[in-house]
């Protein structure tokens, strides 16, 4: 996705999708319709800017990591951290930092047994549903946790380092891990 111009289509596609259901909306149209829209709305952007930050990492990332500029190196890294986990304490994110990890998963496990006794329960599905989608959220909070952490510890020391090689590393690692969730978002 190095093409401007791809990039600009993708986003008036997007908009046109977000035109259409406004559309549905002035049409009172049914609302799972609606859900299965705003869902693949959701999706489209976020495929668009894992690709957007595949690129960055793939050239601005690269070239800064490769240079001997140490405060560029910083810059750049203090910049992922604060687009890729902005989750200072306090802030919308700060129940992030309140569990450990291995506690947010132990959540994410419990909530995921108690929906196993709604659905051996034959609860009310909108239960069910409501129940996976904290599963799912705390299990995103999770992952943007780990991530923010990587982000703050691994990566930081590596770019502040003198080391290229480690550099180089721990910026593959993070190509192949947003190449491999934009990969997972398309399929």
């Amino acid at each position: 996705m190095h093409d401007p111009q791809r990039r600009i289509a993708r986003l008036r596609t997007i908009a046109g999708h977000v035109r259409g259901v406004q559309r549905m909306e002035r049409d009172d149209a049914y609302c799972i319709d609606l859900i299965k829209q705003v869902q693949a709305i959701q999706a489209a952007l976020d495929k668009f800017a894992g690709l957007v930050l595949e690129h960055h990492l793939a050239t601005c990332v690269t070239e800064t990591i490769r240079s001997e500029d140490e405060a560029e190196r910083e810059r750049v890294v203090t910049e992922l951290v604060q687009v890729y986990a902005p989750l200072g304490e306090g802030g919308p994110h700060g129940e992030l930092f309140a569990l450990s990890r291995l506690d947010r998963l132990q959540k994410v496990e419990s909530d995921v047994q108690q929906i196993e006794q709604l659905v051996t329960g034959d609860a009310y599905c909108i239960d069910i549903i409501q129940r996976a989608q904290q599963a799912k959220a705390a299990l995103e909070r999770f992952n943007a946790r780990v991530l923010s952490d990587h982000l703050n510890g691994c990566i930081t020391d590596a770019i502040r380092g003198d080391q290229v090689a480690e550099r180089e590393h721990k910026l593959r690692e993070l190509l192949q891990l947003f190449t491999t969730a934009n990969t997972l978002q398309a399929s």
